[in-house]
């Protein structure tokens, strides 16, 4: 028996996702000014300009680096992550 075909109605409207990479408020007070960060929640910070909670879950905070933009000479935890959906690359920041 053939599979009914998926119309474009029924087509997943689904935005891609992406791992985020979640870092200690210690690793966060060794980032310079002006480093953007991506929250669980898909929300772009910038370090420096501005307000990043510090609250932590397990020893990390709800900010870190998409799988994109993982900077080199970080150690990040491979169970620290967290999958996020957004427009990746579109460099949206949101409102402070």
């Amino acid at each position: 028996m053939k599979s009914p075909e998926m119309s474009p109605q029924h087509e997943s409207s689904e935005k891609p996702k992406e791992k985020v990479w979640l870092i200690t408020p210690e690793q966060f007070q060794q980032l310079p000014d002006g480093t953007e960060l991506t929250s669980i929640s898909g929300e772009k910070k910038v370090k420096g300009q501005d307000k990043v909670d510090q609250d932590t879950r397990f020893g990390y905070l709800a900010f870190g680096f998409p799988e994109h933009a993982k900077p080199a000479g970080i150690q990040f935890n491979e169970r620290a992550t967290w999958e996020v959906e957004g427009n990746w690359g579109k460099g949206e920041k949101s409102e402070k």
